[in-house]
C-alpha cells in the first residue's frame, strides 16, 4: 500500500511462490525516496524471510510505530533507531532455528547441486531418537523448495513393517496430490508422460495409488505372472513412475525416515532407483538408528551393494548440542544475551546431555512449574539460576518423562497408549474406534 505495487510481479504463480521464498523485496527507500529511513526500517522487519526476524508481537511494533512518531522531528534519534526493542513476547515459544547443523547442511546442499547436474544419490543421517533430523530434513527442504527442488518424503513405523512400500507410498501419493493441483492442461501433460513411461502397465500401480487414476484414467489389467516374476515387474514400473518426477529443471529429492522398520520390498526399491543407468536428477535421502541395523540387517546389505556398485553415498551425523549452542537457543527465545543465558544452558546440557528433544521437554517443564517466567514490569525473561539448580530433578530426561507421564490421569495414558500403537500420524476417527 505505501509503495503502490506488490513486492514481486511475476505472472506464473510459481515463480511469485519462488520469489517469495528465495528473493529479498526491493527495500521500501529505493521505491520511494521520500519513505522516512526509520519507517522502511519497519517494513523491512514485517516483510522478513525469516519468520523470527519479523515482529513477535503486536506490541512490539506499536511501540516502534510510536517511537517514530514521537522523534520525527530528531534526525539523529532517527537514523539511528533499530526496530525491536520492544519486540518480546510474553508467551512461552522456544525458537525454531536450527541450531549446531551448519555442516550437515552445507553437505545436503553440495547433493543437491549435483543432483542439478543430473546425478543420483544417496544420503544417510545417522541420528539417535530426538537429536532432531526431521528439524533437519525441513529445514533444507526449504531451501530446496526455494531452488526449485522436489520434494516428497516418507516414514517408516515399528510396528507396521508388515505393510509393503508403506514410505515410497507416501512419497507418491505426495507426488500425485501435486500434479493434481495443477489446472486440466498441467494434469493433461503429466498423463501422457507417465503413460508414456510405464507403458500398458498403469494399472499395477493403481491398485496400490488409487488417486493416480485421476490422472491417467481407467487403465487395462496386465497379465498374471509368478510371484518372484511380479515383484520384479513392480518394482521397475515403481522406479519408471519415480523417475518422471525428476528433471534438470526440477530435480527430485526423497526422504525416507526411519528405514531401519522398512520392509524388504522397499529396501530393494531404493536399490533398484540407485543402480538404474537411466536415474537422473535423483537426491534419495534415508535417515535411520545405527544401532538397529546390524549385518544381518537389509539396509547393511543394500549399503555394502551400493559401494560395490560406486554409488556415491554421502553420510550425514547429527551429535548432540553443545552448551554454547544451548545458550543460543536460550538467548533466541527468550531475548537476552548469549553470555547472560551461559549458566543455565550449562545446566541444561547436564541433564539433558544435549539432546535436542530432551532440550524443549526440560526448559517447557521448568516455565510450566514456574521457573521461568515472564517478567511484566521489565519486559523479559527472567529464571533463578540457584533456584533452578536445587530442584530435585533427574539428571536424565527420560526419567524425567517418565516422571512426567506417571502425573498423568490413568484415562490419559491409556490414551496416549492407544495413539501410539497407531503411529505418529493418525485419523481421530481411528483414534476412537480402538478406545
Amino acid at each position: 500500500m505505501l509503495i503502490g505495487a506488490a513486492p514481486f510481479t511475476q505472472d506464473d504463480p510459481f515463480e511469485i511462490l519462488h520469489s517469495h521464498i528465495a528473493r529479498e523485496a526491493s527495500p521500501p527507500e529505493n521505491l520511494r525516496p521520500d519513505v522516512p529511513i526509520a519507517l522502511a526500517r519497519i517494513i523491512r522487519k514485517c516483510i522478513a524471510k525469516d519468520t523470527v526476524d519479523r515482529y513477535q508481537t503486536a506490541v512490539g511494533l506499536r511501540e516502534d510505530l510510536k517511537f517514530c512518531l514521537a522523534h520525527l522531528s530528531s534526525p539523529n534519534e532517527i537514523s539511528a533507531f533499530q526496530p525491536g526493542k520492544f519486540d518480546t513476547p510474553d508467551r512461552f515459544h522456544l525458537s525454531q532455528k536450527i541450531y549446531g547443523r551448519a555442516e550437515q547442511l552445507q553437505l545436503l546442499n553440495q547433493c543437491f547441486e549435483r543432483a542439478q547436474n543430473a546425478c543420483t544419490e544417496l544420503v544417510t543421517v545417522l541420528a539417535g531418537s530426538g537429536l532432531g533430523k526431521s528439524a533437519l530434513i525441513g529445514e533444507i527442504f526449504k531451501s530446496f523448495a526455494a531452488r526449485r527442488g522436489r520434494t516428497a518424503s516418507g516414514k517408516y513405523e515399528q510396528f507396521e513393517r508388515q505393510v509393503p512400500y508403506r514410505g515410497w507410498l507416501q512419497i507418491c501419493g505426495q507426488l500425485i496430490d501435486e500434479v493434481l493441483k495443477e489446472n486440466d492442461t498441467g494434469i493433461q501433460r503429466w498423463r501422457e508422460r507417465i503413460l508414456r513411461v510405464l507403458g500398458g502397465n498403469g494399472h499395477i500401480l493403481i491398485k496400490v495409488l488409487p488417486a493416480l487414476e485421476r490422472i491417467l484414467g481407467s487403465q487395462a489389467e496386465v497379465p498374471e505372472l509368478p510371484p518372484g516374476e511380479s515383484r520384479n515387474r513392480f518394482i521397475r514400473i515403481f522406479s519408471r513412475f519415480i523417475r518422471v518426477f525428476a528433471s534438470n529443471e526440477r530435480p527430485l529429492v526423497i526422504f525416507l525416515d526411519d528405514v531401519q522398520w522398512a520392509d524388504i520390498a522397499s529396501v530393494e526399491l531404493i536399490q533398484s532407483l540407485l543402480l538404474d543407468p537411466e536415474s537422473q536428477n535423483i537426491l534419495l535421502i534415508i535417515a535411520y538408528r545405527d544401532s538397529e541395523v546390524t549385518r544381518a540387517h537389509s539396509v547393511h546389505d543394500l549399503l555394502m551393494t551400493l559401494r560395490k556398485q560406486n554409488v556415491n553415498i554421502t553420510t550425514v551425523e547429527l551429535e548432540p548440542l553443545s552448551p554454547e549452542q544451548i545458550s543460543q537457543l536460550i538467548a533466541d527465545s527468550f531475548f537476552c544475551a548469549p553470555e547472560e543465558a551461559r549458566p543455565l544452558a550449562e545446566l541444561v546440557h547436564a541433564r539433558t546431555l544435549g539432546n535436542p528433544f530432551f532440550i524443549n521437554q526440560f526448559l517447557t517443564g521448568l516455565h510450566r512449574d514456574g521457573h521461568l517466567n515472564f517478567h511484566v514490569r521489565h519486559a523479559r525473561w527472567v529464571w533463578n539460576f540457584s533456584e533452578i539448580s536445587q530442584l530435585r530433578m533427574t539428571d536424565n530426561v527420560v526419567e524425567y518423562m517418565k516422571q512426567r507421564l506417571s502425573s498423568l490421569s490413568e484415562e490419559t495414558r491409556r490414551v496416549m497408549a492407544r495413539a501410539a500403537a497407531l503411529g505418529t500420524r493418525f485419523e481421530r476417527n481411528h483414534l476412537e474406534t480402538i478406545l
